[in-house]
């Protein structure tokens, strides 16, 4: 099932960048044309071209969202299940560690400049316009002026920390979709650290099994996306012709080129159709009332219906993408790649330039004055009226040149700068240990009983006091232990010397002379720590690294032999 020879990933940017250019179009119909939203205009109208189904996913942008999801999970597995793959689990885990650290602050900090640069404007007044507009949702949810710059710094200290801790914010509503991601990324963390070790099959059954628990559990938003990213991960990288014979005609090199075309526009076709169910009024048309009902009955109780239909709508709109080389080439193309390099950074900024920048060009400056009414004597504050679609159309491609531009100038300099802040406070804080370097804490025997490298270990005496023990069995602990899966052991014979408090491997700290260690032969290669040459010796080992595991070593021993 694989893409080209390594596979073609690029594809996810691709999707990525339309997924941020169909929000900033959802909340563009949202605001001046909700009735798109609809499956009509009313209950006994037609509908028009964009509210019938399959026009209507590119207007109503919900499945936008589930695209973000669903590429964190792809993105966070891509590598590690690479690596597992090739039974590199140590380096896995070493870029699960590093991923993991980088990702809150490469999250966080543009999040927080973006709520500290949206307060700062609502104090100077650029949000009034959509505040006292009657564009749909606009002043609703458009920040309003404190009182002081006290009080606003206050309100956005609180910003700050609710947008991360409940998915809500004053200064940013649209921000709401940042916890969430967080923590479905760090889920996926958690599935890759517990699957590492789990044949490839096996790790995908868990992946969807994980998928179907989120669908059953109203989830098709996040947790259902995170984990479906995750099983497209493993799916994407599975070698031509290693399914089931009866997949094989799925293979590129089959020659069916026709009959995956086939299967990939039936994916397309019906996952765009589900897509499309409205966000209200069903049963205007009998298409979405039909639909719905569908929904309902192979759904939960009370299902989450337009989140459900853009979740299941864009994991067949996936397969579909995976099983035609054509489309992923077409979203592999550089102006996609470009639209998913700034589509973060239009994800931010996109509602802050619609509340100032746009409704500017559309109302106006000018905000009318409270009005008394005459009937009830009760002053109120008359709303800025819509002028017309024709006004609107004249000023988005201004609009979004300014937002794609902005995006770009934030990922060229705002961006680059968050990550070199964020690179040098990881470094700030790891371990000094070169953490690509060094075997695993326990090496593992390959199971063939064949020759593998060791490193001397450091000693603690000088090597002409020690006697030699190698040949008395007295001072040699034998340890067996099982692996996590049983299929293999681990097996630790050292002569050991007996110090004051600790048990110490002795053998490869004894000086041997150059001949005798020309004669037992040698690695070729040298330890990262020391330089040395390790010995080679007998038995399924790897290398241990002299300074970094001898007091490991020495603990482990020392417990066994306190045992016996």
């Amino acid at each position: 099932m694989a893409i080209g020879k390594e596979g073609n990933v690029k594809w996810v940017d691709g999707l990525r960048g339309i997924a941020s250019t169909l929000v900033v179009i959802k909340h563009i119909v949202c605001a001046f044309f909700p009735y798109l939203l609809w499956p009509a205009p009313g209950p006994e109208e037609s509908p028009v071209l964009l509210e019938r189904p399959y026009f209507r996913v590119f207007v109503q942008g919900r499945i936008g969202v589930a695209i973000f999801s669903f590429v964190t999970g792809y993105v966070v597995a891509l590598k590690p299940t690479k690596n597992f793959r090739a039974g590199n689990q140590t380096s896995s885990f070493n870029s699960i560690s590093r991923s993991a650290l980088r990702r809150v602050p490469r999250l966080v900090l543009p999040v927080l400049l973006i709520l500290t640069l949206s307060c700062l404007a609502t104090q100077l007044g650029a949000f009034e316009t959509a505040n006292h507009c009657d564009g749909a949702g606009l002043p609703e949810t458009s920040p309003d002026r404190q009182d002081n710059w006290l009080v606003a710094a206050y309100v956005l200290l609180q910003d700050m920390v609710r947008v991360w801790s409940h998915g809500e914010s004053h200064y940013g509503a649209e921000l709401w979709t940042m916890m969430p991601i967080m923590k479905g990324a760090f889920w996926v963390y958690v599935y890759l650290l517990a699957t590492a070790y789990v044949q490839t099959k096996y790790r995908m059954m868990i992946a969807m099994a994980l998928t179907l628990f989120r669908l059953t559990a109203n989830d098709p938003f996040f947790g259902m996306q995170f984990f479906f990213g995750a099983f497209m991960a493993d799916l994407q990288q599975l070698p031509e012709g290693s399914g089931p014979s009866w997949t094989r005609f799925l293979s590129q090199k089959s020659g069916l080129a026709g009959l995956r075309m086939a299967l990939s526009a039936t994916f397309l076709l019906i996952g765009l159709f589900i897509a499309s169910l409205p966000d209200m009024y069903f049963e205007w048309q009998p298409w979405s009332e039909g639909l719905a009902d569908f929904m309902r009955s192979i759904l939960p109780r009370d299902p989450d219906l337009p989140r459900f239909s853009s979740g299941l709508g864009l994991d067949l709109i996936v397969m579909a993408i995976h099983f035609s080389p054509t489309v992923r080439d077409v979203l592999s193309s550089k102006p996609f790649l470009w639209l998913g390099r700034v589509s973060f950074a239009v994800y931010l900024l996109h509602n802050q330039f619609l509340r100032s920048v746009l409704c500017w060009m559309v109302y106006g400056f000018r905000i009318p004055e409270p009005v008394q009414d005459d009937v009830t004597g009760e002053w109120y504050q008359p709303l800025l009226e819509f002028p017309g679609p024709m006004r609107l159309f004249a000023v988005l491609p201004v609009y979004f040149a300014l937002i794609y531009g902005a995006g770009y100038l934030w990922i060229e300099y705002v961006d680059s700068a968050c990550a070199r802040l964020t690179e040098r406070v990881c470094k700030s804080i790891k371990d000094e240990e070169d953490e690509k370097s060094g075997p695993p804490l326990l090496p593992v025997a390959d199971g063939q009983g064949g020759r593998t490298d060791r490193c001397s270990l450091p000693s603690t005496a000088a090597a002409t006091s020690q006697p030699n023990l190698d040949a008395d069995p007295r001072h040699t602990v034998s340890l067996r232990s099982k692996t996590a899966w049983g299929s293999r052991w681990l097996s630790i014979d050292r002569p050991l010397y007996q110090g004051s408090s600790s048990f110490y491997p002795l053998e490869q700290n004894r000086p041997r002379p150059t001949a005798e260690r020309s004669r037992r032969g040698s690695t070729g290669t040298s330890c990262r720590r020391c330089g040395g040459s390790p010995a080679r010796a007998a038995g399924a080992w790897s290398v241990l690294h002299c300074h970094s595991l001898a007091a490991a070593n020495a603990v482990i021993l020392a417990g066994l032999a306190r045992a016996d």
